[in-house]
C-alpha cells in the first residue's frame, strides 16, 4: 500500500469510498454519523486545495481517503472529561474512509500519519465501534470528548497517540 496526495482525478473514487463507508456504518448500526452532504465532494476539493487530501492505494487502486495536516485544529481546543496527552504540535486526521472490502487500509493510513509527526489527534463518534477498535489497536489513547458543529449529535471521542 502507498499514500499519495489526492488529485482532482480521484474525486469520483473518493465519493464512492464515502458512499461505501456510509453503507458500512448503516449496516453496523451507525445511523448518526456522516448524514446529509458531509463528507462530500466539496470537502475533498477543499482538502485538495489546502494540500490536506490523501488517498491510499492498495494493489494499484484507490481504496481509502483521509484529510491530514500538522497544525492547530480549534475543534480540539476543549476536551471534556479528560485531557490531551501533551500540548506539543500535532497532526490531525479527519474524514478517514475506506472501501468496506479493503481490509487494513484505515490502519495503514493512521500509521502513515503518525510516522509523519509522532503526535497525532483524531476523533470519532461514540457509536463508530469499528473506528474506535481500529485506533485503540493502533495504540491511540482515549483523551475525553470534544464537540463538533454538525447539528445532530456533536459529541465525539477524542484520541491521541504520541511517540
Amino acid at each position: 500500500m502507498l499514500v499519495r496526495k489526492a488529485e482532482e482525478r480521484d474525486i469520483a473514487k473518493v465519493s464512492e469510498i464515502f458512499a461505501s463507508a456510509r453503507a458500512y456504518m448503516r449496516k453496523n448500526g451507525n445511523n448518526i454519523q456522516w448524514t446529509g452532504e458531509y463528507p462530500g465532494e466539496s470537502d475533498v476539493i477543499k482538502d485538495i486545495d489546502l494540500g490536506r487530501g490523501y488517498v491510499v492505494e492498495k494493489d494499484g487502486e484507490v481504496a481509502g481517503y483521509f484529510c491530514y495536516f500538522i497544525g492547530h485544529d480549534p475543534t480540539y481546543d476543549v476536551v471534556y472529561g479528560g485531557e490531551w496527552l501533551n500540548d506539543l504540535p500535532y497532526g490531525v486526521v479527519h474524514r478517514l474512509a475506506t472501501l468496506s472490502q479493503a481490509k487494513g487500509v484505515g490502519t495503514f493510513a493512521v500509521n502513515w500519519c503518525f510516522e509523519q509527526c509522532g503526535n497525532l489527534k483524531l476523533d470519532t463518534h461514540r457509536i463508530n465501534t469499528p473506528m474506535i477498535n481500529m485506533v485503540t489497536k493502533a495504540g491511540f489513547t482515549k483523551c475525553g470528548v470534544i464537540h463538533v458543529n454538525d447539528g445532530l449529535d456533536p459529541e465525539r471521542i477524542a484520541f491521541q497517540k504520541v511517540k
